[in-house]
């Protein structure tokens, strides 16, 4: 399948042959995430890119070990700095190509939560619940 993400492109594997992949591959599957890193990157992936501030704000604590995990991981990726001076985050295609995915859209309720955080609407009920890799 092809997944395009901000404009970049790659092939990925179709999500019903993962297990066959894994075989072949031979390699050690992403170990499992800590809650706090899900909610991490349930936020960048919705609200991304996104600075550390903005996280912090939405998640109301800290996200500097969350942050170095994910980057660690290879599901996020740190851009160039905003205008304030901060590192943007957000998802990498291999975030994509875990999920099965060819494109943010794709994820569930993309528009709703997405509409919700760029607008500063942070109801308990719209925070994304964190995905589940």
């Amino acid at each position: 399948m092809v997944i395009e993400h901000e404009g970049t492109y790659t092939f990925g594997t179709n999500p019903d042959c993962v297990n066959t992949i894994a075989q072949l591959r031979k390699e050690e599957p992403i170990g499992e995430l800590s809650r706090p890193a899900l909610e991490t990157l349930s936020v960048i992936a919705y609200r991304g890119p996104v600075t550390k501030p903005e996280i912090e704000q939405i998640r109301g604590v800290n996200c500097s070990v969350s942050l170095r995990n994910l980057l660690i991981a290879g599901l996020i990726e740190e851009g160039d700095a905003s205008t304030s001076g901060d590192r943007m985050y957000a998802v990498s295609i291999d975030f994509l190509r875990h999920l099965g995915v060819d494109g943010l859209t794709h994820l569930p309720e993309y528009e709703r939560l997405n509409t919700l955080l760029v607008t500063g609407k942070q109801a308990e009920e719209s925070v994304p619940t964190p995905l589940n890799l």
